[in-house]
């Protein structure tokens, strides 16, 4: 897989790479390493044909547009209110703006990096042109430098400028600048702009590994402070050591935990949440037959005939599973009903929700009144944002709508048909799940079959101490 990534890297220049591109090379690949026993013919017939698909999908890439521009406020629909992309439409986006920038409520956004399939007038914005390997003029970055309000940004093209902001230039606590992009052991550092694919790909070395602690340490603070359980964190703790040194003992968790915070230690973690609602009708979510409890963070769901519908009407209903998992890299599923009818509704899983504030990620499977769209969004402090949204038909009564977050990449799903991906580092160090809904005008949607993992199981680990696990 390490090959394919490099080939990709190496043959698409100026192009963005999408996912289904990835997996058609890497196909390619296997088979030519089927077919031959000679390791050198191997590598230049996989370079080859490598190369001669990637071009041809040259043409259709070249046509996406970059700005650098500020998310718009849009209040047109008071039971919708939040941050999108100029205009609604575009078809990627890489949020640049810092915790307070996310947070604020209407008046003049902070900025982001929004991909659209044609030219588009953007007032205020700065056209980053069509081409990713493309050498900024000297006036650009000055530009750049002005909107972002920053010294010193010595990037050479726009895609270096789009990495450099989730890497070099970002700030772990997201105060001052954006979270970077985060990874872990094996895998690889992507920045995906949605339906445009991915515009660069490393692999996950020391680096990026020290990035991604200093994350976990800002994160790990901010959880001691909203009174996460010593419990959840040790399994946090437990689950980090592994995704990041592939080591779970007390001398790793001494590199990995703060200063102040060493002497927490770890314990081995408990991963999965089950919930199918089969109990007596109530006004709000009770405790699951597991024993857990629900909590509504913002208004909540209700439990009738064995599934469940939200009860908001005005705005989201979102509620937070009281179990923690033992990783912030999640994966979720909920069915949902998705026969259309009324003007609007929605409801889908929720990722990385916070221990006190109104703050996760959600994928709602949402009827607009004319078709079902698929939404991915955040919400930081109770202010969202809409990252990406496209249209889908159903041909089913339910769907499972699986939601995932793993490192700085997201992942949402319908019957496991992957639809929605992109990058987003705004949300880190959450280890809340739960369901998130829009109740309808007319008639409401209905869910049932709630389901949360942490995104991979804890591998063997190797203990030094005496300490309790």
């Amino acid at each position: 897989m390490a090959m394919v990534h490099c080939l990709v890297e190496h043959y698409t220049g100026a192009f963005f790479v999408t996912p289904l591109m990835v997996r058609i090379t890497m196909m390619l690949s296997c088979t030519c390493l089927a077919l031959s026993s000679d390791t050198g013919g191997t590598l230049l017939l996989i370079r080859f044909l490598s190369f001669i698909f990637l071009i041809g999908f040259q043409a259709s890439l070249y046509a996406d547009d970059f700005y650098l521009a500020r998310w718009e406020w849009n209040d047109k629909d008071l039971t919708d209110v939040g941050w999108q992309s100029p205009g609604g439409d575009a078809i990627g986006s890489l949020d640049l703006r810092t915790y307070s920038q996310m947070v604020s409520t209407g008046g003049q956004g902070g900025y982001g990096i929004f991909v659209y399939k044609d030219t588009k007038a953007i007032p205020g914005s700065l056209s980053l042109g069509s081409v990713l390997s493309r050498v900024l003029e000297p006036n650009e970055i000055s530009t750049i430098e002005t909107f972002l309000g920053r010294r010193g940004i010595a990037s050479v093209t726009v895609r270096d400028f789009m990495w450099d902001m989730v890497t070099i230039y970002s700030d772990p606590t997201g105060v001052t600048a954006s979270k970077p992009v985060i990874g872990k052991l094996n895998g690889f550092v992507e920045l995906n702009l949605g339906i445009s694919g991915i515009v660069k790909s490393e692999p996950f070395d020391d680096t990026h590994r020290q990035r991604t602690v200093d994350v976990f340490k800002a994160d790990y603070r901010l959880n001691k402070i909203d009174g996460v359980s010593l419990k959840d964190l040790r399994q946090w703790t437990a689950r980090m050591m592994q995704d990041l040194y592939g080591i779970v003992d007390d001398e790793t968790s001494e590199k990995l935990l703060p200063e102040e915070y060493k002497g927490d230690k770890w314990e081995r973690p408990e991963t999965v949440l089950l919930d199918d609602f089969n109990r007596a009708d109530n006004a709000t979510l009770t405790p699951s037959a597991e024993g857990w409890s629900w909590t509504g963070v913002d208004d909540n769901f209700t439990i009738l005939t064995n599934e469940i519908i939200p009860n908001d009407n005005a705005g989201a209903s979102v509620a937070r599973a009281e179990n923690a998992l033992s990783s912030a890299d999640q994966s979720v599923k909920l069915n949902v009903n998705v026969t259309g009818s009324g003007t609007r509704k929605s409801a889908g899983p929720a990722v990385r929700l916070a221990e006190s504030a109104n703050t996760f990620y959600g994928f709602e499977v949402h009827w607009s009144g004319a078709v079902w769209e698929n939404r991915v969004r955040k919400t930081v402090a109770g202010t969202q944002t809409t990252l990406f949204t496209n249209s889908n038909n159903y041909n089913a009564v339910y769907v499972e709508a699986k939601f995932e977050i793993s490192g700085s990449n997201i992942s949402a799903k319908v019957d496991n048909v992957e639809i929605i991906t992109g990058t987003d580092v705004s949300i880190t160090g959450n280890l809340f799940s739960g369901i998130t809904g829009r109740k309808g005008d007319i008639a409401n949607v209905v869910c049932d079959d709630f389901n949360a993992s942490d995104i991979a199981a804890l591998g063997r680990r190797r203990m030094k101490s005496g300490f309790a696990r």
